[in-house]
């Protein structure tokens, strides 16, 4: 009898975990711009190294961990890729020393490719990868576009603690101008567009946080400016406008839903989903918990992706924004 009870109390235990781990929570969210889905749901990867960043490729997810080599203690990054609902199906192999102590790296899909690049070093190889054999090889040096429409490539220059800059280039004439974006410890820069105006967001947590919006008008009024990555260069930001400039936040970042430049943000103990406008913020919904995230990719179609951090669970996931939806995989 008293071994029955002690596999019935593990067969319990068994199920109330995987019940943890799987629950998924739902809601949807009633705006004047239309519905907002949010969903919330669990994705078990078996490693104990630091989730980085991730990227959703041919429909499925590239998550990047760090971890610390056993013998130098120097930091190797470790790649796993997982389908949409959670399912570990693989891992990356990384060949190169210099692509696994890569301390500051970008994903970046192009021309139906995933790329690996180092992210403040611009003269250092991409990788590319290789999708059958599961492993990145050096390729060409090349640019990563961060935001494209029918007329522009747009590349953001980041500079570390010099700042950042975003390029708009031209697909026909190949004409570039380039605005003068972000400041010390920003995020990447995030670019939505509405109608025939560009905004890109840029934030941090740096002296209490800060977010700032700019608006660009009519980008033909820019003076061209050399195609130039590799340096540093001052340009006048005129004729740009501020949509918005606001202390003592965080905003993960923006998007557009029907005309509406929509956006997350975090004040000291909340989260809240926004509405720029008039230069300010109009609070149009709370979320159940605190987080940040910081953008890892923007995708031809406007969706998102996001690595986030919880505060309350102290876990590590990602975000995706996809229209009218958003959602958060924690990792566990």
């Amino acid at each position: 009898m008293k071994t029955h009870l002690t596999i019935l109390a593990l067969i319990l235990t068994l199920v109330s975990c995987e019940t943890k781990h799987t629950e998924t929570t739902k809601e949807t969210i009633k705006l004047d711009c239309g519905d907002i889905n949010i969903k919330t749901d669990t994705f078990n990867i078996p490693t104990d190294s630091r989730f980085e960043k991730a990227i959703l490729y041919h429909n499925n997810y590239y998550f990047v961990f760090i971890e610390s080599d056993s013998y130098t203690g120097e930091p190797r990054k470790k790649i796993f890729i997982v389908d949409t609902i959670g399912k570990v199906i693989g891992k990356v192999t990384l060949p190169k020393d210099e692509l696994k102590e890569m301390s500051y790296f970008d994903l970046g899909i192009e021309n139906d490719s995933l790329f690996i690049k180092n992210k403040h070093n611009y003269p250092k190889t991409t990788y590319v990868l290789n999708e059958k054999d599961r492993k990145f090889t050096a390729t060409k040096i090349r640019l990563l576009t961060q935001y494209k429409d029918n007329e522009y490539f747009v590349y953001v220059e980041d500079r570390g603690e010099f700042g950042s800059g975003t390029f708009f280039k031209n697909m026909k004439t190949l004409w570039t101008g380039r605005i003068n974006t972000g400041c010390l410890n920003s995020t990447p820069a995030i670019i939505n567009k509405i109608d025939s105006n560009y905004y890109i967001l840029n934030s941090s947590i740096f002296l209490e946080g800060y977010a700032r919006i700019l608006k660009i008008n009519y980008l033909k009024s820019f003076k061209e400016t050399p195609f130039i990555f590799d340096k540093n260069q001052y340009i006048s930001n005129k004729g740009v406008e501020i949509a918005l400039d606001s202390a003592r936040m965080y905003m993960s970042t923006c998007f557009v839903k029907e005309k509406k430049l929509l956006c997350i943000y975090t004040v000291e103990n909340e989260t809240y989903l926004g509405e720029i406008s008039n230069k300010n913020i109009k609070q149009l919904y709370k979320f159940k918990f605190k987080f940040d995230a910081i953008l890892t990719s923007q995708l031809e179609n406007e969706k998102q992706i996001l690595s986030v951090y919880f505060y309350e669970s102290k876990k590590n996931g990602i975000m995706t924004i996809d229209k009218n939806n958003i959602e958060f995989h924690i990792l566990d």
